[in-house]
């Protein structure tokens, strides 16, 4: 860094920032722009976590958009390889590179874009953040972007976010289909039934949903899995075995929404079981899979039972793994469990080792019993399943989501209220 002149910093910056001239940021997230409206008022540092290419930049840059005065927001791409050896020191003299080129009148807006690849970033922001001298958004596509040494520079200082891939609903309004209203949903619904089973098989990454091509999307979504296995992991932490990495990625892809026992695993894969429940722990981290504990009222039950894995996005889960049908099932469980993310609640699977739950969901103290099956195949065992885990919560009523059946049933004195999944995930 210390050879860019400032003509050369502000080479960089121009091609990363909107200055003097009019863009478009695409379609609007409106429920993640909303929230990042709202944080940034807060006057704390507003931090964007999730997965790589899932849209965190893209929101800040729609927020920037929104102001109206590009000039008065400077982006900092860490990714771009011109910046690779940046400094904490560096990012000083970048921001009084653009703050003496462009003397904004009003407290600038500051995104510092991927920002988990500069040692000792903490530091800047706190100095910036109490100095009062910008208003300051992060984005990471790590869960440990405030991990370490550094982390207290920055305690009670900061607002968080994940952004996670398009929703079902925002999938829908990217593809130009309306399903605001109740009506609206009702009179597209074949479209919509249509367009869900191309949202289990492609997923919800923004740009591939964009694309018309079933190949190059699912070149796209190979791509985006590899970069999140190289650059997120492998390189992040130092790992050496790279094959066996990819090889568990996969193994996880390819058994989504599916109890992981690490010592089975080690075994399939060839690793130890210390590098699997590190290289486990890092996908986490980079939120290519979430594990989901078992239901129980005792932590040391939940610590010692094996998890269920989830995969970020099911069409990323379609492009990379090994199968050999639609396997919407599994999708569809999948899709469940994002949702649930997606509107804050704790996930945990019940199971009494008979039967199975899939969802133990739990919300600002309130507790729901979750069951999915795509085609009711074995109406029997979902049903005794979903039972079982409503009677863990002692809940009165359950929740059964199919591809298209839709009705009540009454038994053993609770309720099951059986929906179409694409109805529940437009919140219908």
């Amino acid at each position: 860094m210390a050879t860019l002149t400032r003509d050369a910093v502000l080479e960089i910056l121009a091609d990363w920032n909107s200055w003097g001239k009019q863009t478009r940021t695409g379609i609007m997230r409106d429920s993640y722009l909303r929230d990042f409206e709202r944080k940034m008022r807060s006057e704390e540092i507003v931090i964007l976590q999730g997965v790589r290419r899932a849209g965190k930049s893209t929101i800040a840059k729609q927020y920037i958009e929104s102001m109206g005065n590009p000039d008065s927001a400077l982006i900092i791409n860490f990714e771009d390889a011109r910046l690779s050896k940046v400094s904490a020191n560096d990012l000083n003299r970048i921001f009084e590179v653009y703050l003496s080129e462009f003397q904004p009148k009003e407290k600038p807006v500051v995104v510092l874009d991927e920002i988990q690849e500069v040692p000792e970033w903490e530091r800047f922001v706190r100095s910036l953040h109490d100095r009062n001298a910008a208003h300051i958004a992060v984005t990471g596509s790590s869960s440990k972007l405030l991990s370490g040494e550094y982390a207290t520079l920055l305690t009670g200082r900061h607002i968080n976010t994940t952004v996670y891939p398009l929703s079902f609903a925002e999938f829908l309004q990217f593809t130009g289909i309306e399903a605001k209203s109740r009506m609206q949903a009702i009179e597209n619904r074949l479209q919509i039934q249509k367009k869900f089973r191309e949202y289990l098989e492609f997923g919800g990454f923004p740009k591939p949903v964009t694309l018309k091509d079933a190949v190059l999307k699912k070149e796209l979504l190979r791509t985006y899995y590899e970069d999140i296995i190289h650059k997120d992991i492998q390189k992040r932490h130092s790992i050496q075995e790279g094959k066996k990495l990819d090889e568990l990625g996969q193994y996880y892809m390819t058994n989504n929404a599916r109890i992981a026992s690490h010592n089975q695993i080690r075994k399939f894969i060839g690793l130890s079981l210390d590098s699997v429940q590190r290289f486990s722990k890092y996908m986490e981290e980079a939120y290519l899979i979430f594990s989901v504990p078992l239901f129980s009222y005792s932590k040391k039950a939940q610590i010692a039972n094996p998890k269920k894995v989830y995969s970020i996005d099911t069409g990323m889960r379609n492009a990379v793994s090994f199968r050999f049908s639609k396997d919407f099932g599994w999708n569809a469980e999948n899709a469940v469990f994002l949702q649930l993310k997606r509107t804050g609640s704790e996930v945990y699977y019940y199971t009494d080792h008979k039967t199975e739950c899939d969802f133990i969901a739990k919300k600002q103290g309130k507790k729901a019993a979750i069951q999915v099956s795509w085609n009711l195949e074995d109406e029997k065992r979902e049903i005794k399943g979903l039972l079982q885990g409503m009677k863990s919560i002692k809940a009165k009523d359950g929740l059964l989501l199919t591809e298209d059946l839709e009705e009540e049933r009454k038994i053993e004195g609770m309720k099951i209220r059986i929906m179409p999944l694409w109805k529940w995930l437009l919140g219908k």
